[in-house]
Parts: C-alpha cells; structure tokens; sequence
C-alpha cells in the first residue's frame, strides 16, 4: 500500500513537473514559429507552423491539450532536430549517450567525493581543510548552466580526459 501511495505520488509530481515547465515555457517572449523557422519564413509560413501547434489557441486549450497528450503517451513534436521528429524519438537517440554521462559522472563523484572526504576528515582545519570549504561552497553557489560548460571545456579540451564527438546527450551538449 505505501508503494503505491508512493507510485502515485511520483506520478502526480512528475505530471506537476511538466505542466509547470510547459507553463513557464509558454510565456517566454517572442514569436516561437519565428524561432524555430527564422527570419526568412513567410507569413503563412508562421501561420501554418502555430496552427499546427497549436499556438493559435488560448494558453488555457494548449495547456490542456499537452496534459491530454501526456495522458496518452504523447510527448509532443520536437523542433530541435529540425523536423518536427516526436519527442520520444529525440530521446531514444539521446538516452543512451545521457546514461553514460550520468553513470560516469556518478561515479567519478562518488570516488572523488569519498576519497577528499577521508582527506578532509584527517586534515581538520589545516590549509587542505580551507581549500575544500572554498570549493565546497563554490560548486553549491555556481550556476550549473556556468559550471558544466566550464567543467567540459577542463576535461575535454584542457585535460583531454574525455573525447570530444559526435555524440550528444539531452542536454544537446556535443560529447
């Protein structure tokens, strides 16, 4: 019973999640059919691309019609790839590159974090211990979206710890 309590739980906030991206998604600013299609589109080119979003139709309908879709299964259209490919096609192709990243940053944490712990840990109040506080509290208070570009641009381009590809992770950082 407290497993599905739990199930059901996860599923209301993950729906709650994504309505509320969907939401803040739907006020930023500027023609989104100028964005996707670029400056040179025509007009009934703008016009054709919101109808067949849906961009025609009040916030309220849209908001309504992405909960609908997400009911059944249906993540939307992605215009990240250029063609309107369904957004669970993007994500197949993602996916396995995303885990990858995220097992080895996983895992490159772990034991990095384990063995500055015992470091720090031996070493109370000593120069190690001021250093790792400052980095401690550097990485909570930068910005991820500052902090990733930099950390791949160190180990890939600097250190060449990682390759640097084709492949791409959700993120559509090329890996």
């Amino acid at each position: 019973m407290v497993i599905a309590k739990r199930l059901v739980s996860l599923i209301l906030l993950m729906l709650l999640a994504a309505l509320l991206a969907r939401g803040l998604f739907e006020f930023i600013p500027g023609d989104k059919a100028r964005l996707v299609l670029g400056e040179r589109a025509s007009d009934a080119e703008l016009k054709a691309w919101n109808h067949a979003h849906g961009y025609d139709l009040p916030v309220a309908k849209r908001l309504a019609g992405y909960v609908r879709g997400l009911a059944h299964g249906d993540l939307g259209l992605s215009d990240t790839e250029g063609a309107n490919k369904p957004v669970w096609q993007v994500l197949k192709t993602r996916l396995p590159a995303t885990m990858k990243l995220a097992i080895a940053a996983g895992l490159f944490g772990a034991i990095l974090g384990l063995f500055l712990a015992i470091l720090w840990a031996r070493h109370p109040g000593g120069a190690l211990d001021r250093h790792l506080a400052f980095l401690t509290s550097l990485g909570l208070v930068v910005p991820t979206v500052v902090l990733c570009p930099l950390l791949r641009w160190l180990f890939a381009v600097v250190l060449g710890f990682v390759p640097r590809g084709a492949m791409y992770c959700l993120a559509r950082f090329p890996l």
